[in-house]
């Protein structure tokens, strides 16, 4: 009976979302923020809870998302955030003019001072990811290629959860300013670059491409590539249909698997296994929130504001990152 229930709470959430969706007077075939943190959260923290509640992965069995119960409650939890969130669109379309469901103008012309303004960003981003390498004991990503597996999870470890130092301020040039001046750079050669920013473009790519796959991060570099696409999209104004989807549906998991052989565990396996292991990464995100649910407050007492950042110990409590405790809570149940 609770199968049944949940997959009917598991149709219900995404139909009446889209619903709203559309109400808001948004399309999915439009390049726009809402439509693709739509496509997103369905994607990737949703539709993984399918097979997490018929334990069809066994690896995230493995993993400790092994109670039923507690997924039916994430459903209903990430399925009432998605509601929420379409009915915020809602509002906000309610306040907006009809221009709203105009794709934006993106003008492709970038000057010298412009462009200088890239290539600052680029060595700034080049230095402190350097910097963040002298940190670490290796490269994860130098230690996989090398069919290291062992040494590969342990830098990762290293360079991530157990890193020694404020890992997020780092991330921040090389994981989320790289990747913008890489949409920048990659589609003004594109469009409008003449041979030197096209090598230009190219240097900056693989710098990101490196930078996010450094650590034996699958993720980050597909979605830098889906990024990528979109903004071609959106700047050469292409509307969407369903063949460009598919297309971009595939070349992602494409990726996915070319990367998994390079850096995973992986080198040898039948196909069939390779595939498995792309599309329970795709809805990994989805059992997240299962953890936290699983760990407060039978393993770990509510925070009471302690996860907030207390820099230089201003706050009178001792700081606890809540990422780090619940990536240690998973260790210890897998």
């Amino acid at each position: 009976m609770i199968g049944v229930a949940f997959v009917a709470c598991y149709l219900m959430f995404p139909i009446l979302g889209y619903r709203i969706f559309r109400m808001s007077g948004l399309r999915l075939t439009d390049i726009s923020v809402p439509g693709v943190f739509f496509a997103c959260y369905v994607l990737l923290s949703y539709s993984g809870l399918l097979p997490l509640f018929f334990f069809w992965d066994p690896y995230r069995v493995e993993m400790g998302i092994d109670d039923s119960y507690l997924i039916f409650i994430t459903l209903l939890a990430s399925g009432s955030v998605l509601l929420l969130v379409c009915f915020g669109m809602l509002l906000v379309a309610s306040f907006l003019p009809a221009r709203r469901r105009e794709l934006p103008e993106i003008s492709l012309g970038i000057g010298p001072d412009g462009y200088a303004w890239v290539l600052l960003c680029w060595i700034l981003c080049i230095v402190v990811l350097g910097l963040y390498l002298r940190a670490l004991p290796g490269i994860p990503l130098l230690a996989a290629i090398a069919g290291r597996q062992a040494d590969a999870v342990h830098l990762r470890s290293m360079a991530t959860n157990a890193f020694a130092g404020r890992q997020h301020y780092y991330s921040l040039f090389f994981s989320d300013l790289l990747p913008f001046i890489t949409y920048v750079a990659v589609v003004v050669a594109l469009w409008r670059g003449r041979p030197w920013a096209r090598l230009i473009g190219g240097l900056i790519l693989a710098t990101s491409v490196f930078a996010l796959t450094a650590d034996a991060q699958k993720g980050p570099v597909v979605y830098l590539f889906i990024g990528i696409a979109l903004t071609v999209i959106l700047a050469g104004r292409i509307k969407i249909r369903a063949r460009h989807v598919l297309a971009l549906g595939g070349a992602a998991i494409v990726l996915m698997g070319l990367v998994q052989c390079l850096v995973g565990a992986l080198q040898g396996r039948p196909v069939t296994d390779l595939l498995l292991m792309v599309v329970s990464r795709v809805g990994a995100s989805a059992g997240i929130p299962y953890y936290y649910l699983d760990m407060f407050p039978d393993s770990e007492s509510f925070q009471q504001g302690r996860s907030f950042p207390n820099h230089r110990g201003l706050l009178p409590f001792e700081g606890n990152p809540l990422t780090v405790a619940v990536a240690r809570f998973v260790q210890g149940n897998a």
